[in-house]
């Protein structure tokens, strides 16, 4: 699958990383010439979680767990192979 990762912070890039670790084709895309030079410069690339609770209707924590179950299922089957 071609795929295309907008931003090239640290979100983007692992993300793009990882998706090409899959077998995906990516491409990255960022507005500056080098990567992580805007918001992951700012916080030396670090990922900051909040303290603050948010809620997350169960329907949306349901889904997103199918949508894990199968990652993982197809990561299982790709490596079997």
């Amino acid at each position: 699958m071609n795929v295309i990762v907008l931003g090239a912070g640290i979100i983007g890039t692992s993300t793009a990383w990882h998706l090409q670790a899959l077998g995906h084709q990516v491409t990255l895309i960022d507005r500056q010439a080098n990567a992580a030079m805007e918001t992951s410069f700012g916080n030396a690339g670090q990922l900051c979680v909040s303290i603050e609770r948010v809620y997350v209707p169960n329907h949306v924590l349901q889904e997103f767990e199918e949508i894990l179950k199968s990652r993982v299922e197809s990561l299982t089957l790709g490596a079997s192979n």
